[in-house]
């Protein structure tokens, strides 16, 4: 599954690179804590926490709205030792993604996500869809260089209750 994600996510920074600097749509990268509701488990129920890294790249525009292809890594349990369980969740979301006024952004996604057992705890591989909706907020102060700085604020739901989560950072646009 690894090489999957990496393979489309090359793709993705090949079609956004294609498009020029002129691109009025940037990259956005951002990092993040997140945590997971209490899902059932072989040996009862669990719950994770660990930190979330994402690039988003645009890939296009549809209803006038920006279109994002988005890889992104959950490392559940890596920060944390003892009482959670630890798994790695690999997530490739395509969103579409608009502003509705002073810089504030919404999005809306839809993807695939896989979990691997990490430190061998956790639980076992699993894979299924996932739906991500999220929020973006600028800083109140104005652009460092060129650079938009915000707070994400998203939920990534799945029939899968292993893949759902609840996840709090910080992103720059690009």
């Amino acid at each position: 599954m690894k090489p999957a994600l990496v393979l489309l996510a090359a793709l993705a920074v090949a079609a956004a690179w294609g498009q020029g600097r002129d691109n009025p749509y940037g990259v956005r990268a951002r990092i993040a804590y997140g945590f997971t509701p209490s899902f059932d488990t072989d040996g009862g129920s669990g719950t994770m926490q660990g930190p979330e890294v994402a690039v988003a790249l645009p890939i296009g525009s549809f209803l006038k709205r920006q279109v994002l292809l988005e890889p992104s890594f959950y490392g559940g349990g890596r920060l944390r030792h003892g009482g959670d369980n630890d798994s790695d969740i690999y997530r490739l979301t395509a969103f579409l993604h608009g502003d509705f006024g002073r810089g504030i952004g919404g999005r809306v996604g839809v993807g695939f996500a896989a979990a691997t057992r990490a430190r061998g705890g956790g639980f076992g591989s699993t894979s299924d869809i996932v739906f991500d909706f999220g929020v973006e907020i600028p800083f109140a102060f104005q652009r460092i260089a060129k650079y938009q700085p915000y707070v994400d604020v998203h939920a990534v739901l799945s029939p899968t209750d292993r893949l759902n989560g609840y996840f709090a950072g910080i992103g720059l646009r690009l």
